[in-house]
C-alpha cells in the first residue's frame, strides 16, 4: 500500500480476483499515483475524497491475459465502492441495499 489510508469521505475496496492471468501482480493507481501492488486473491482498502477519480490497473509483469484497464469513479460523501480487478477489466460490484 502506498497511501490512501487516512480518514476520508468514502471507502474504496479493490479485490484482485483473476485466475485467468496466472496470478500476476497488479499495480493499482488512483489519479496517476501508485496506490498498491495487489496479488491475486488480495483485498486492498482505500480512503478517497469526494469527486471524480481515475483508477488504473496495470500488470507489473508480462502476463498471459492481463491488460491495462481504467475506470473513472464518481465519489459522494459516505460512499462505499467495491471493485474487482479481473484479467482485462476493473469491474464494479454492486453492494446489497440495506
Amino acid at each position: 500500500m502506498y497511501g490512501y489510508l487516512k480518514k476520508s469521505d468514502a471507502q474504496l475496496v479493490v479485490i484482485h480476483d483473476s485466475v485467468l492471468d496466472g496470478g500476476c501482480m497488479i499495480r493499482l493507481s488512483i489519479d496517476g499515483k501508485p496506490a498498491a501492488d495487489i496479488f491475486n486473491g488480495e483485498i486492498a482498502y482505500f480512503g478517497v475524497t469526494i469527486g471524480t477519480h481515475k483508477l488504473v490497473a496495470r500488470p507489473l509483469t508480462k502476463c498471459k491475459k492481463s491488460e491495462l484497464s481504467e475506470e473513472a469513479i464518481n465519489v459522494k460523501a459516505g460512499d462505499a465502492l467495491l471493485r474487482r480487478i479481473a484479467a482485462t477489466a476493473i469491474q464494479s460490484i454492486p453492494l446489497p441495499s440495506q
